[in-house]
């Protein structure tokens, strides 16, 4: 456990890391799933590892990278976090800031409510990719 206690530090220094994905790191240097698991287990002890910090963490950058809640949704799945952890964590995040969030993306499109049918599609396709929900989208324009 030693030496993979001592990558997982390594790895954890750089920036935070859910349990997920660095238990895929140590897999990918050949350790043992029982190492894994008790370096897991070790870190979490010493509260170098918490997916919920790690969560909390993953939702601010998005948001502030004018994220929608469906992006974020999806990477907090990708990343294996509980549904109670999720559900915390977006529950700190109104419907209204996601609104905001989207009329600043409209703004950087220069929206305008007089613009064509064609080109409201395409910005609601655009919000759409940017993992901003319909009804979220429908309300900003």
């Amino acid at each position: 456990m030693n030496e993979s206690y001592a990558v997982a530090i390594r790895i954890l220094s750089y920036r935070e890391h859910s349990i997920f994905q660095l238990e895929q790191k140590l897999k990918k240097r050949d350790y043992t799933d029982d190492e894994i698991l008790e370096t897991v287990n070790a870190l979490k002890q010493e509260n170098y590892l918490d997916n919920n910090r790690f969560s909390h963490e993953l939702a601010r950058q998005q948001f502030n990278k004018r994220y929608g809640q469906n992006k974020i949704l999806s990477l907090l799945s990708n990343h294996h976090i509980d549904g109670k952890i999720t559900h915390r964590v977006m529950s700190k995040y109104s419907d209204n800031d996601f609104i905001k969030q989207a009329k600043q993306q409209l703004s950087k499109k220069n929206y305008s409510k007089n613009m064509p049918q064609k080109q409201k599609n395409k910005l609601i396709r655009h919000l759409q990719n940017r993992g901003f929900n319909l009804a979220t989208i429908l309300k900003a324009i």
